[in-house]
């Protein structure tokens, strides 16, 4: 208002205490708005007069920036120098890398799942599981559906390596999409169970699984498949190489959790066993008792 009144265009008021700086200005901006409008107008002088001031007023206050160009420069080449553990910690700290990179993956390869977590399961016995929704992979040349109703184990792993390879986990919708085609597609012969094994490895690499895991547990269903199915052994030969090489590597860090695990289970089943047959025993009936 200060600015207005400096320019003749309004009359002081020294009765009204002053405002704060902020609502001053506004409602100085609307006073001049007002002051415009009014019936006679001023003079052309006087607008000229009032609108300069209000740009001066207008320019004198800097416009805050939120970041620097010479800081966003020191900001993305201090990330450029960061090692490949600290990004692999920065990955693991925020919990919507490996959704954002599983969208990215399936929005511009067009390959993988229609979400990144996209199974939902109720179980119906202690190893049993069914889908309450169909699961949707896109592979490179054709799209998978697992329907809704579908029975599924997850991943059929030994008790001994669930530590290592639980049932579940961030491949759960490839181990799925995995049971569905040993189930149902490599027995009616739509595929074989040499590209069932491929797409597990690659539905996983869509999840964001870490490459020795999905590589290793590829090794394993494809030793499943030459020793468990009928028919799995075509193709196998063409992988043997890899297949071996990737056993060789995994094998001394699957040996000494077995042991223990197996140990642990026997000792429980033990336990178990006498406390079953303690519970079993017959008792005594007291004194005075029927």
């Amino acid at each position: 208002m200060s600015r207005l009144r400096r320019n003749g265009l309004l009359p002081e008021d020294p009765e009204k205490p002053p405002l704060p700086a902020d609502l001053a200005a506004v409602r100085a901006d609307d006073a001049l708005l007002d002051a415009l409008g009014t019936d006679p107008a001023p003079s052309d002088a006087d607008v000229a007069r009032a609108l300069l001031a209000w740009r001066r007023d207008v320019a004198a206050v800097p416009i805050p920036c939120g970041v620097d160009v010479d800081t966003a420069l020191a900001i993305v080449r201090a990330r450029s120098r960061r090692s490949l553990a600290g990004q692999i910690m920065d990955a693991v700290r925020r919990p919507t890398s490996r959704r954002t990179a599983v969208t990215t993956i399936s929005t511009v390869t067009g390959v993988g799942f229609e979400s990144p977590y996209p199974a939902a399961v109720t179980q119906t016995s202690p190893t049993g599981w069914r889908l309450l929704a169909t699961v949707t992979y896109h592979g490179s040349t054709q799209t998978f559906a697992v329907p809704y109703g579908q029975e599924t184990d997850l991943a059929s792993t030994p008790r001994t390596l669930r530590a290592l390879f639980p049932p579940y986990g961030s491949y759960t919708a490839a181990v799925i999409l995995h049971d569905w085609l040993w189930r149902v597609e490599a027995p009616a012969g739509r595929l074989t169970y040499r590209d069932a094994d491929g797409l597990l490895r690659q539905a996983m690499g869509t999840l964001g699984v870490p490459p020795v895991r999905r590589w290793a547990m590829w090794a394993a269903v494809r030793w499943g498949a030459l020793l468990t199915r009928r028919g799995g052994h075509r193709g196998w030969w063409r992988d043997a190489p890899k297949v071996l090489g990737m056993t060789v590597v995994v094998l001394p860090l699957v040996v000494a959790p077995v042991v223990a695990n197996a140990s642990s289970l026997l000792l429980l089943a033990l336990m178990e066993a006498v406390v079953g047959l303690l519970g079993r025993r017959p008792t005594r009936d007291t004194e005075g008792g029927s």
